[in-house]
């Protein structure tokens, strides 16, 4: 089959989005597909359109659309779309799938469609935050115009349709999935050892996790949390870091590649995620799961289908600092409970967030969707 993987943003930006894509794409074209990726440029300052031939998995094909707005003006709108159109032309896709919730892309998507005759899956990586009139009808066009919308949990699923609930026919549940990991080894024996990763923005929650961090040492003696990630938040927490004095126990990664996760991952105790927002999935907390690590998850969005709680990992009340203080005293004083919801995460993580599993039911969609 032939796909057109189309998310903007892309990697090199870190995120949970972009990382899935990245996956399933890889896994579509080992298991012989035909994948390609519209996505968009590094830095606003490229040409309006780049082929990035140094990935190792399917081609690249970017895009500026900061062009658009530029001195290029409508030149940039031509130069981009004309460009879009003749790849995806040749390319003859049978399947486009977009990752975006809706934007200045959407028309170019449309023309598209209409261009290949590909049929089009809208994959919803978040919820309806903003339920404005305007906003709401900005998402109706890629919902309107695609043969399958897919919501990545079912809290996405079910916000969804109290929105658009005309779409409830054509409305998926496939879970994100996670590639699967080599069979981890129980929590390292050492002084204890915390993980968390995410966009150092406010949504994220690390400042909460800062001030329970805080009042959790005194409690419990010699400790690390390493945080990885990075985002418009550093500066201020690096000085929220300093206001505690948690120099010594506290240390920013900053941006951190996913091999290098994984290491961090394996020498963790349990991971935390947070999150103070309405998490649409989570896939921190499954990768966590999958490595075998317990979690430690706020009770919000889509992150309680991921953490069960004092089976898998334990959740909180979002942003309630005692609360989370509790949880890691629980979680640091008990190392027997780590380890068996650490045990339990693999578990669920091999049954429910399979990478495998969740690009199979991509692919008999699109099978569905292209069958006569």
């Amino acid at each position: 089959m032939k796909i057109l993987q189309w998310a903007f943003p892309y990697l090199p930006v870190q995120g949970g989005r972009e990382n899935f894509v990245h996956d399933i794409s890889s896994a579509m074209s080992r298991g012989g597909n035909d994948v390609l990726i519209f996505a968009q440029t590094s830095s606003p300052d490229d040409p309006p359109y780049v082929l990035d031939d140094a990935s190792d998995g399917p081609p690249i094909h970017r895009f500026n659309f900061a062009a658009m707005k530029g001195p290029l003006g409508a030149h940039g709108l031509h130069v981009v779309s004309s460009q879009m159109n003749r790849i995806a032309t040749e390319f003859a896709p049978d399947v486009i799938h977009f990752h975006n919730a809706g934007g200045q892309d959407t028309l170019l998507l449309k023309a598209i469609k209409v261009a290949t005759g590909a049929k089009v899956v809208h994959t919803l990586h978040n919820i309806v935050d903003n339920p404005t009139p305007t906003y709401l009808a900005l998402l109706a066009l890629p919902n309107d115009i695609s043969d399958a919308v897919v919501a990545v949990s079912r809290f996405v699923f079910d916000d969804f349709l109290r929105h658009f609930p005309a779409l409830g026919h054509r409305t998926h549940l496939i879970l994100n999935g996670v590639a699967q990991r080599p069979v981890p080894q129980p929590p390292p024996t050492t002084d204890l050892q915390v993980f968390a990763s995410g966009r150092l923005s406010p949504e994220k929650g690390f400042p909460v996790l800062l001030s329970a961090w805080s009042t959790l040492l005194p409690r419990i003696g010699p400790a690390r949390l390493k945080i990885a990630g990075e985002g418009p938040e550093r500066v201020a927490l690096e000085r929220y870091i300093r206001h505690l004095g948690l120099e010594e126990s506290v240390e920013l990664l900053g941006w951190t590649s996913r091999a290098n996760i994984a290491d961090h991952l394996k020498n963790s105790h349990f991971v935390v995620v947070p999150s103070i927002w309405q998490e649409p999935f989570g896939l921190v907390a499954a990768e966590a799961l999958m490595a075998g690590r317990a979690v430690v998850a706020s009770r919000s969005g889509g992150l309680p289908e991921v953490v069960h709680h004092r089976e898998n990992g334990m959740l909180f009340r979002p942003g309630d600092i005692f609360d989370l203080s509790a949880t890691l005293y629980f979680m640091a004083t008990d190392p027997a409970a780590a380890t068996t919801f650490g045990a339990q995460a693999r578990r669920d993580a091999v049954e429910t967030f399979s990478l495998d599993a969740c690009v199979a039911s991509y692919l008999a969609l699109y099978e569905g969707i292209t069958t006569p």
